[in-house]
């Protein structure tokens, strides 16, 4: 969690390369014939559905334990380290958000 709190600004720079990517790609493939990426696109939504599943039924319990002893205040207004920063979720917190960037995609 230590290196997502100082590299921050990662999100921003992903999102805005995904932009420029997005629109720079369609104005390039815009006289082109499009790829056949049916099959690819299918697969690679099915991976990514899968991991997000798999990284709910991991997180959920923890949140919903949280939630029953310590209260909903408790889980918004503390500190993600404080929520997140042991285990088994804290791993799964990690590669979830990670999970994000190849979601871009």
């Amino acid at each position: 969690l230590q290196f997502m709190i100082e590299k921050w600004w990662l999100s921003i720079a992903a999102s805005i390369v995904y932009v420029i990517v997005v629109f720079g790609g369609r104005r390039i493939m815009a006289d082109r014939k499009p790829f056949q990426l049916d099959g690819l696109l299918a697969v690679w939504n099915l991976a990514l559905s899968t991991f997000s599943v798999c990284g709910m039924l991991r997180l959920v319990p923890h949140v919903l334990h949280l939630w029953q002893t310590k209260g909903f205040d408790w889980i918004i207004t503390s500190q993600p380290e404080v929520v997140y920063s042991t285990g088994v979720t804290s791993f799964w917190m990690v590669i979830f958000t990670f999970s994000k960037f190849p979601e871009l995609i």
